[in-house]
């Protein structure tokens, strides 16, 4: 590949990762199985979420007062080859569930945990898709 080439598709697989957190925290699970291959697989909390079918099942049973942020960073992307890339990134999360405020805001403590995610990445006639994404905690809070 050509060095543009590779830095094109560096950024499409990290617009993905952006993507698909954001549809995460703001429940846009449609748009997030958009990212996923058809028979992807994410491995959350330690059950193995496969398909697109199962991973809105999964998403739809969050509850509705659990509000989340998730801060991606330390993101490196490596391209095994034309068709398939690997990122690896920490995530911090932030976890409220409860109600907000009559703005809209969720209190703020500290994050609920970091972890160091490493997501599989195929070229699909549909652009860059996750077909497999799994975590490995580093920090949880305690309580």
């Amino acid at each position: 590949m050509e060095k543009i080439d590779i830095l094109f598709a560096e950024r499409d697989i990290h617009k993905q990762l952006i993507r698909f957190y954001t549809g995460l925290d703001e429940c846009q699970f449609d748009m997030m199985a958009s990212i996923l291959t058809p028979d992807g697989l994410w491995r959350r909390g330690g059950v193995d979420i496969k398909g697109r079918e199962m991973f809105l099942e999964a998403m739809n049973k969050r509850g509705a007062d659990r509000h989340t942020r998730h801060i991606l960073t330390n993101v490196q992307i490596d391209l095994q080859d034309e068709t398939s890339g690997v990122a690896k990134f920490y995530s911090t999360a932030f976890v409220h569930v409860g109600p907000t405020d009559d703005k809209g805001v969720s209190p703020m403590a500290l994050p609920s945990s970091i972890g160091i995610y490493t997501a599989t990445f195929k070229r699909t006639e549909e652009g860059w898709q996750i077909a497999d994404l799994r975590s490995k905690p580093s920090f949880k809070k305690q309580g």
